[in-house]
């Protein structure tokens, strides 16, 4: 067992890996929040706080900035599995997140202009821990 520990912690030692999953892990934070945030906060925490949304402005983040942010990630995220092999990660989750609250927004990725995209993220939603947390989700934000 130490042996298989030991070779998905290697693979997570690459230089260039661990650069990337900070440079993903920092445009999720800086890029994606501000663009997909917008959705989930117009749409659902509004909501919770008995506010209504301003749709005008879900409507341009999504037409304007959201394509732009998607063309991006579509040129980032693996075919198969997940960021750095098939074991999810933290910069997958930092991504995902983002992803998560947009869908309980009702936004989800156009499968047919962003296929990889939507794949990984499909993957990453499929995944028990993710899949148990939207359920969790959906339970206070209302299904969507």
């Amino acid at each position: 067992m130490r042996t298989v520990i030991q070779n998905r912690r290697s693979t997570q030692q690459q230089p260039e890996e661990k650069a990337k999953a900070r440079w993903l892990e920092e445009y999720a934070d800086t890029v994606m929040l501000p663009v997909l945030g917008t959705a989930f906060f117009e749409r659902v925490a509004k909501k919770l706080i008995n506010q209504p949304a301003d749709e005008d402005k879900v409507q341009e983040v999504l037409q304007t900035k959201l394509p732009k942010t998607c063309v991006y990630l579509e040129s980032q995220v693996p075919e198969t599995d997940f960021l750095f092999g098939v074991d999810l990660q933290l910069a997958d989750i930092a991504l995902a997140t983002h992803f998560i609250n947009l869908a309980h927004a009702g936004v989800q990725i156009d499968s047919a202009e962003y296929p990889g995209l939507a794949a990984y993220i499909e993957r990453i939603f499929q995944h028990p821990a993710v899949a148990h947390r939207i359920a969790e989700d959906k339970k206070v934000f209302g299904a969507k």
